[in-house]
Order: C-alpha cells, then structure tokens, then sequence
C-alpha cells in the first residue's frame, strides 16, 4: 500500500494552489497598499497646491486660515491626522512661504496592521 500511496497524484492541485494562491494574495494586498498610499499622497499634492494657490491670491494670507484651506481641500483623508507646518524663509534675497504637510498612513496588510507610514511633502511659495 505504501508504493500505491507514493505514486498517488491525487490532490496535487490542491497543494499546488495552495503554494500559488499565498504568493498571489500576498502580491495582491501589496498592490492594494500602494494603490492607498498613491491615492493619499496625491489628495495632500492637491491639498498644498491649494494652500499654495491661497499664498499666490493674498500673500497676505494667516496661518490660521490657510491651514483651514488646505484641511478642506481633502476629500477622503482625515483632517484631523494632517500635520501641516507653515514658515517662511529666505531664498538667494525672495521670501517664500512654506508648507509642509505629513500624514500618517496606516497598513492595512495582516501582520503589519499597526505599522504607519508617514507621507509627506513641501511647497514653496515665492511672495
């Protein structure tokens, strides 16, 4: 019986898809993870270039109420997460303004659930 049993190929597929099937939901949730993280990183683009579009229509502009601007400009992420750093500073003789913006990107993937991954990015806004 143990000869019989070694040449059986009887649930082989299953074995086999079951090897496939990990590989390919690990690549899966990957890519669903990085979908999330482009589609965050491009709302806080468009939440700078909004404050950075504030600057440029009234310089003028206080911190209070251009942080409340690029705030509103975000759709599906959560206001309260954003970090938004407002300077100004002094370039080659040009005053600029600056924002900087950081936000916290929680994985969803099994295993890593409680990791985050800060997103962030800069503009500079000539005055």
């Amino acid at each position: 019986t143990w000869r019989r049993l070694e040449r059986c190929e009887r649930g082989a597929a299953a074995v086999e898809f079951a090897l496939i099937a990990l590989a390919l939901i690990l690549v899966s949730v990957g890519v669903i993870e990085f979908g999330r993280g482009l589609l965050l990183r491009n709302e806080l683009s468009f939440a700078a270039d909004h404050g950075a579009r504030k600057v440029l229509l009234d310089p003028t502009v206080e911190d209070s109420a251009l942080q409340n601007a690029i705030r509103s400009a975000l759709i599906q992420a959560q206001s309260e997460l954003l970090v938004v750093t407002l300077g100004t500073e002094t370039a080659d003789g040009a005053q600029y303004r600056t924002i900087f913006l950081s936000y916290p990107l929680m994985l969803l993937i099994p295993g890593f659930s409680g990791e985050t991954i800060s997103l962030s990015l800069s503009r500079r806004v000539p005055l």
